[in-house]
């Protein structure tokens, strides 16, 4: 007669085992809280800089204006109408024509096998400062769908600690998944988004690979409750039970709230990106 031998007993998690694990995350929420106010130190130093470069271009155009202004004066009329002298203008103008779009454009442009490719930049520049902004411009993601209940994004802007550039940070977070999702269709991206964000082509708009999480911890996979709530909503063409689980995100915020933008990868198979989630962190150790 055959004999099966027993299964081997599972190995019971120790409360001392949990305690640890809980520490080691409270102690990297602790770090990633540090990390994002020196980040937002930096961008905020980022921005004066920036006012000071263009208010001194405004300065030095309105400069120029004035010594063309005297210029053609003295060149009078006979001058004015000549070719050389229409082209020199038209080329000033082109400039700044030309330094506008790469102030105000949103997305790279890349060279794929195809040849180059670019989505088409948004018709209202600047970045979003409220999550109610954001949510009315998303369609602006050419390759993004959301798929999630708005109310959990719109629920941020009710918060003190929103004002840290939540929104913006969302906003830059969708931006490079929107060019990642470009160049992923056609084969060019190199990898998932996280390797995306890590080796950023040149032009490209940069996300910190730190705040790009691939998936979560195996704790929160393991757990019933907490896994249900990472089962997003998505079309029946890319899940017949219409729910996916999203444990990609990203870290749109630091703080005991801890934002978080939760999205499924398929460009592989419909060839979009699903945003399935957008609001507070969702439950884990840390939130208990």
């Amino acid at each position: 007669m055959l004999r099966v031998a027993p299964a081997p007993p599972r190995a019971a998690v120790s409360p001392a085992g949990d305690q640890a694990a809980a520490r080691a995350e409270l102690a990297a929420l602790v770090r990633e809280e540090q990390q994002d106010r020196a980040e937002q130190q930096a961008r905020a130093d980022e921005l004066e800089r920036v006012r000071r470069t263009l208010r001194h271009e405004r300065r030095d155009n309105r400069v120029g204006r004035d010594s063309r202004d005297k210029q053609d004066g003295r060149e009078g009329h006979e001058g004015r109408d000549r070719p050389e002298l229409r082209e020199r203008h038209d080329g000033r103008d082109g400039h700044v024509r030309a330094g506008s779009r790469a102030l105000t454009g949103r997305h790279c442009i890349l060279q794929g096998a195809a040849g180059h490719f670019a989505a088409k930049p948004s018709a209202r520049p600047g970045k979003p400062e409220t999550f109610t902004e954001l949510m009315a411009r998303i369609d602006e993601f050419t390759l993004l769908t959301f798929t999630g209940d708005q109310k959990n994004a719109l629920a941020l802007d009710g918060l003190r600690c929103s004002g840290a550039g939540w929104a913006r940070l969302a906003w830059d977070g969708l931006t490079a998944l929107q060019e990642y999702a470009e160049a992923a269709v056609r084969g060019a991206a190199g990898g998932d988004f996280k390797q995306w964000c890590e080796h950023t082509p040149e032009g490209c708009h940069h996300f910190p690979p730190r705040k790009a999480v691939r998936g979560e911890s195996r704790t929160v996979f393991s757990h019933t409750k907490w896994k249900r709530e990472r089962m997003l909503p998505v079309p029946e063409s890319v899940d017949a039970s219409r729910r996916a689980f999203m444990g990609a995100h990203l870290r749109i915020g630091g703080g005991r709230t801890a934002p978080r933008l939760h999205y499924l990868d398929d460009c592989s198979g419909s060839g979009r990106i699903y945003v399935g989630y957008i609001g507070l962190h969702l439950t884990n150790t840390r939130t208990n």
